[in-house]
């Protein structure tokens, strides 16, 4: 890449955060004064473009993602570190606290409640439940509350043990007849939980204590080894890699990865390789991605790969 090049594309990347940074500021305004539920708490996720709710229901798939949204911007965008938007968060952290269960005695958590937060609808599916360790974990790290650290570290082991041990938590029947199957979307959550809750404690796989003192001791506190689940995960996605695309490669001299760990710049290497060769792969975006996913453990990161994530380090 020539030296003008480089400029021209240096000077686009600040034209696209500079972009990036107002969609964001006029989305957090938009959401900021029309979805807030002063009466109930949690938000309203059903608005129209004027912002006036066409529908009052409460998703917990939208509610844990709206409190993490404004935890992660609050702890992570200076402009966002404010009062309304933090108290915002925490009553609806307080919502999914309250109703977000079923039943204060099973962990299975609602997929919709009513406003006042009264049940509405089951899904047999992890991903509410996964949604709500996302919001209360990055809610626990954003006002230093323990308790909203325990809940989801308490959730998150129920959702381990569905996944690994027992489904039935999820209402599941066993049936006799059903087939055996892997969705991808289940280890790929997990992945992004491990890294939330890496995130939200105070040392990586670091469990909050449950003892009074609040002193963090150890993964054994709830029984979870992040690196091994992460392990565990990082198999069952590599099922899913399609064998018929690595004999294609092969027949162009291109050996796969003996590792499977996105251990950074190699790997980031070999994923844009595989983009390029295979560019409508569903693999070679899934390896894209999942570099992406794991930058944050990149000891020497590619350009390209930093140029991605400057936003990061310029704070906008």
């Amino acid at each position: 890449m020539n030296v003008e090049v480089l400029i021209m594309e240096t000077v686009r990347l600040g034209e696209v955060l500079d972009r990036v940074k107002k969609e964001l500021d006029s989305t957090m305004a938009f959401w900021i004064k029309h979805s807030h539920d002063e009466d109930h708490g949690g938000f309203f996720t059903c608005l129209g473009c004027d912002g006036t709710p066409y529908d009052d229901l409460k998703y917990i798939w939208l509610q844990g993602r709206q409190v993490w949204m404004y935890c992660r911007l609050y702890c992570e965008l200076p402009r966002f570190c404010q009062p309304e938007i933090i108290d915002a968060a925490r009553k609806g952290g307080d919502f999914i606290l309250k109703y977000a269960q079923v039943s204060p005695l099973e962990p299975k958590c609602a997929f919709v409640t009513t406003r006042d937060g009264r049940p509405g609808r089951v899904q047999r599916t992890l991903f509410s439940e996964a949604f709500v360790v996302m919001g209360l974990s990055e809610l626990g790290r954003a006002t230093g509350l323990l308790h909203y650290t325990k809940a989801a570290w308490k959730l998150m082991k129920h959702i381990v043990h569905w996944v690994r041990t027992d489904s039935s938590g999820l209402g599941k029947p066993s049936l006799s007849g059903s087939v055996l199957h892997s969705a991808m979307a289940v280890p790929m959550i997990l992945l992004c939980l491990i890294e939330q809750l890496e995130k939200s404690t105070n040392k990586q796989g670091s469990a909050p204590d449950t003892s009074t003192d609040g002193v963090g001791h150890g993964m054994e506190d709830h029984g979870l080894d992040l690196q091994e689940l992460g392990q565990w995960c990082e198999d069952q996605i590599f099922l899913h890699v399609q064998v018929f695309l690595l004999k294609v490669l092969h027949s162009r001299g291109i050996k796969w990865p003996l590792t499977t760990c996105f251990d950074g710049a190699s790997n980031s290497l070999w994923a844009m390789c595989l983009t390029d060769l295979l560019p409508n792969s569903h693999l070679a975006r899934f390896y894209l991605l999942s570099n992406l996913s794991f930058f944050h453990h990149a000891a020497k990161p590619l350009p390209c790969f930093l140029l991605l994530y400057s936003q990061n380090n310029h704070k906008h």
